[in-house]
C-alpha cells in the first residue's frame, strides 16, 4: 500500500525529551482478573503490576487499594485501549459521536473518507461484513465499523483528535486513583498487516501526547512490535520508542491459543510463530530499546493453562521459556493464563542463575525461523566507513540476561589492536545505522542497526578497529569473557577492521608511472618465488567516485602481456564465467587481460567497449577502470590477479579471491578490509555420488547445491560434521555449483565439472 497520510505527526515529535531513568524493574504481572484487600500483599511482591481499573472489591475502596500496593515500591499502571474502544467490547454499539463515522482510507486519493453513518468519526471500516481475506476481496467498506476477531471491540484511528480527547479523558481518571502509569493496550491496530496501516502514525501521536499529558509516569506498550522493525518503514518512521518505558513482548514462546498453539494433546510446544519471535522480533526489538535515547525495558508474557501447576507438570517448559526470555533476551517475565485472571510468582520463587556470560551477538537481518538451524551471529565490528579526520564503524545488535548492554569501541593508530592497552572509548553514545532502513542487503555486512563514529583522527593514517559488547553487571565473577571498562562482562570478539581516514580532495590517484600516491594505502601481500614466468608479491586497491585504482607488484618486472584480473561484479558465484581460477574463483563478468578489456556473456567472453588506462614501470603496475564499465553498482567487487598461463595467482595457495569494498560510493564512503578467506572444498565422486569436503571448525553448517540454470538441487542445514556424501545417483555427470556456510565463518562455494 502507498502511504502519505499524516506523516507530518512524526517531525511533531523530533526533539521531544526523554523519560527520567528509574531503577530497573526485575519483576511484573499483568491481572486482569478481580482482587480484594487479601491479594495487597501478593502484588506487592512484583516490581510492577499492571491491572484492570473496576477489578477491585468493594469498588469504593480502590484508590485506598492502589496506594497500600504501592506502599513498598511497586508501581501499579491501570489499563487502558488506545486502538480499540473497550466500550464497545463484545459488540456493543458504537459511540455516536459527531456522525462522520466510519471511515476508510482511499489508497488511490492518499486521502480519508468519511462515510457519515451516524458514529463517531473514528470508527474504522476498511472491510465489508465478511471479515478479513488474504486476497482482500472483502476488502470494501459497508458503513459498519470494523471489530477485533475475539472480543469484538470496535477499532479506531488512533490519530483522530475526537479518540485522542476520549483516551485522555479515560487516562486522566485512571491517574486520579493514584497510579503510577499506563498500561497502553491494543496498539496492533495500527499494524501493517491487516489493511490499517495508515494509522500507525497517529498511533505514536496519540502516545505522545500521553507523555506530555504524564512527562512522569510509567508507559507501559502491549507489543506493537512493528514499530520497532526497519521491514515495516512506516511504522519504523513513527516508532514510539521515545515515549514509553517499556515494551509487553506478548505470546513470545507460548501463545493464548492452547489448543491451537499446543497441539491439544497435551504435549506442551512453543508457538507456532516463535522462530519468528525469536530470531526476527526479538533481536530488533532489542537493538530498539537498547538505543540511547529509549531508556525502556522489555517486559514478556507467556501463557500457559495453569500456570500454578507449571513447575509440577510441565518443569521442562518453565526451565526453557526461563531460558529463552531471561537468560537468552534479559527481559522481565511473566507466565500467565490467557484471561490473566491469577498471579503466579514463578519467576519470583524461582529466579535465573546469576549472569555470569558475556553478551552474545545477534542478527537482525536474517529472515530465518528455523529453530534448528539458527541464524549466524554477526559478531563484532561490521563497517569502518573512512571520512576526512574520521571514521564511522557499524555493528549489530547483542543481547544479554542483565540489561543494559553497552558497546565499547577500540582503535588503534598504524600498529596492532590491544585490547589490553589501545586507546578505547566507553559505552558509546549509538545512531541508527545509516543502512539499517536500507533493506536491500546487498551484502553481509549491511543492515546495520548501530553506528558510530569515532573524530579527531589523522587523515592517511592507518588505524584499526573493534567493538565489543558489554553487560549490566556489576562485580560478576565471569565464567567467560571479561570485566570491561564499565564494570560489566564484555565479550572478548577478535574482529579487527582497519580504515584510513582522507580527506575526499586527496583523490584521485594518477595514473602516472611514479607510485607516490600509493604510499597510504593497504597492500595485500603475497609470497615471492611462487610463480613461474609472472609472480605477484602484491596488489593494492583503492577508489572514487567513478573510478577503480588497482596496484600490482612483482618479483622482476612488470609484464602487463602476461596479467589478467578477474572482477566478479555482482558477486555471485553462479553468473559469469563458470571456470574456476586459482582454486576456485568463478563467476567473473569482466576480465583485463593483456591490456584488452573483455566482458563474459552469451557464454563466452568478448570485447567491452571499457577504457582501462594503465602505467607500468619496474616491479610496479598501475590502471584505472570505470565503475560503471564494471557494472559494479553495489558496495563493492571481488577480484584476482592471475598470469595469463594461470600458474600463478593473488591470493594463492588454492584460495578463491578476495573482496574490495569501495571506499567513494554514491552515497558512503567504505573502506578496504581484512575479511575471512574463502576456503577450498574438496569433492571427489565415489560412484554412488559426490563426497564433499569442507572446513567446519565450529560446529555447524549449510550446504547448497545449485544447478548451472541456478535451481537448488539440494539445501540441506544443521550439518555438524565435516564431510558429507550428495547421493542418489550412480554417477554425477552435471556441472553444478556447491556453496557452503560455516558457523561463523564467510561462505564459501566451487564449481564442480566431471
Amino acid at each position: 500500500m502507498k502511504f502519505a497520510l499524516r506523516l507530518t505527526v512524526i517531525t511533531a515529535a523530533i526533539g521531544f525529551a526523554l523519560p527520567a531513568a528509574g531503577a530497573r524493574i526485575t519483576s511484573h504481572l499483568t491481572h486482569y482478573g478481580a482482587w480484594q484487600e487479601s491479594d495487597v500483599a501478593l502484588f506487592q511482591r512484583f516490581g510492577l503490576v499492571a491491572l484492570q481499573s473496576g477489578t477491585y472489591s468493594p469498588p469504593e475502596s480502590e484508590a485506598q487499594a492502589i496506594a497500600r500496593v504501592r506502599a513498598n515500591g511497586t508501581k501499579v499502571l491501570l489499563y487502558i485501549s488506545i486502538g480499540e474502544d473497550a466500550s464497545t467490547f463484545n459488540q456493543a454499539a458504537p459511540a455516536h459521536g459527531d456522525g462522520r463515522g466510519p471511515v476508510h482510507y482511499d489508497e488511490k486519493g492518499l486521502t480519508t473518507i468519511y462515510e457519515n453513518k451516524g458514529i463517531a468519526s473514528y470508527y474504522l471500516d476498511e472491510w465489508n461484513a465478511k471479515g478479513m481475506d488474504a486476497d482482500g476481496v472483502n476488502k470494501v467498506p459497508d458503513g459498519i465499523p470494523d471489530r477485533q476477531g475475539d472480543w469484538g471491540a470496535c477499532l479506531v484511528n488512533a490519530g483522530d483528535t475526537a479518540w485522542q480527547r476520549v483516551v485522555l479523558t479515560e487516562a486522566a481518571r485512571l491517574m486520579a486513583l493514584g497510579a503510577d502509569g499506563l498500561f497502553l493496550d491494543t496498539p496492533e491496530t495500527a499494524d501493517p498487516w491487516h489493511g490499517y496501516g495508515w494509522t500507525a502514525p497517529g498511533m505514536s501521536d496519540l502516545i505522545r501526547r500521553l507523555r506530555l499529558a504524564y512527562p512522569g509516569k510509567y508507559l507501559l506498550l502491549n507489543r506493537g512490535l512493528f514499530f520497532f522493525d526497519p521491514d515495516y518503514p512506516l511504522q519504523y518512521g513513527a516508532s514510539p520508542r521515545k515515549y514509553v518505558d517499556g515494551i509487553l513482548f506478548e505470546s513470545f514462546y507460548t501463545g493464548s491459543n492452547y489448543t491451537t498453539d499446543q497441539g491439544g494433546n497435551g504435549i506442551w510446544q512453543p508457538s507456532p510463530y516463535f522462530g519468528s519471535n525469536k530470531f526476527i522480533s526479538a533481536p530488533r526489538l532489542n537493538a530498539e530499546m537498547n538505543r540511547p535515547d529509549s531508556r525502556g525495558a522489555v517486559f514478556h508474557l507467556d501463557y500457559v493453562a495453569d500456570p500454578a501447576r507449571i513447575l509440577q507438570d510441565h518443569p521442562d517448559l518453565f526451565r526453557t521459556i526461563q531460558r529463552e526470555a531471561v537468560v537468552e533476551q534479559g527481559w522481565v517475565p511473566e507466565v500467565n493464563d490467557r484471561l490473566l485472571g491469577q498471579a503466579p510468582t514463578l519467576f519470583l520463587d524461582n529466579p535465573a542463575q546469576a549472569d555470569r556470560d558475556p553478551p552474545k551477538w545477534r542478527n537482525t537481518v536474517s529472515g530465518s525461523v528455523d529453530t534448528n538451524a539458527p541464524p549466524p551471529p554477526r559478531v563484532g565490528l561490521l563497517k569502518a566507513i573512512p571520512g576526512n579526520g574520521k571514521v564511522t564503524l557499524r555493528w549489530d545488535v547483542a543481547a544479554d540476561q542483565t540489561w543494559p548492554v553497552k558497546y565499547n569501541v577500540y582503535y588503534s593508530k598504524n600498529a596492532p589492536l590491544d585490547f589490553a592497552s589501545s586507546p578505547h572509548l566507553e559505552a558509546v553514545a549509538t545512531e541508527v545505522g545509516a543502512d539499517y532502513t536500507d533493506r536491500a542487503h546487498e551484502g553481509a555486512d549491511d543492515g546495520c542497526p548501530y553506528q558510530f563514529t569515532v573524530t579527531g583522527l589523522a587523515n592517511n593514517a592507518l588505524y584499526r578497529f573493534a567493538v565489543r559488547a558489554e553487560d549490566g553487571t556489576s562485580g560478576a565473577a565471569p565464567a567467560s569473557g571479561r570485566i570491561g571498562p564499565g564494570g560489566g562482562i564484555e565479550d572478548t570478539n577478535g574482529v579487527v577492521l582497519m580504515a584510513i581516514p582522507r580527506d575526499s580532495a586527496a583523490y584521485p590517484i594518477s595514473i602516472d608511472g611514479a607510485f607516490g600516491d600509493w604510499g597510504a594505502i593497504t597492500s595485500i601481500t603475497d609470497p615471492s618465488g611462487d610463480g613461474s614466468g609472472v609472480d605477484f608479491t602484491g596488489l593494492s586497491a583503492t577508489d572514487d567516485q567513478n573510478y577503480l585504482y588497482l596496484l600490482l607488484q612483482y618479483q622482476g618486472n612488470a609484464d602487463p602481456a602476461k596479467t589478467v584480473l578477474l572482477f566478479n561484479s555482482d558477486r555471485r558465484g553462479n553468473t559469469g564465467d563458470p571456470a574456476a581460477v586459482g582454486g576456485g574463483f568463478h563467476g567473473a563478468d569482466y576480465k583485463w587481460e593483456a591490456g584488452n578489456f573483455y566482458k563474459y556473456q552469451d557464454g563466452d567472453w568478448a570485447e567491452s567497449p571499457g577504457t582501462v588506462v594503465m602505467e607500468f614501470s619496474g616491479n610496479r603496475l598501475e590502471l584505472r577502470i570505470a565503475k560503471r564499465d564494471l557494472e559494479a553498482a553495489g558496495t563493492g567487487i571481488d577480484l584476482l590477479a592471475a598470469s595469463s598461463d594461470r600458474h600463478e595467482t593473488l591470493p594463492d595457495l588454492g584460495l578463491t579471491g578476495f573482496s574490495y569494498s569501495f571506499t567513494h560510493g554514491n552515497t558512503e564512503r567504505i573502506v578496504p578490509r581484512e575479511m575471512a578467506i574463502p576456503r577450498a572444498i574438496r569433492i571427489s565422486n565415489r560412484g554412488d555420488g559426490l563426497s564433499i569436503g569442507f572446513p567446519n571448525p565450529r560446529g555447524r553448517a549449510e550446504i547448497r547445491i545449485y544447478g548451472l540454470d541456478g535451481k537448488v538441487l539440494l539445501d540441506r542445514p544443521g550439518l555438524s560434521g565435516e564431510e558429507m556424501t550428495w547421493s542418489g545417483s550412480a554417477e554425477r555427470k552435471a556441472v553444478v555449483l556447491i556453496w557452503v556456510r560455516a558457523e561463523g565463518e564467510a561462505p564459501f562455494s566451487r564449481l564442480w565439472i566431471p
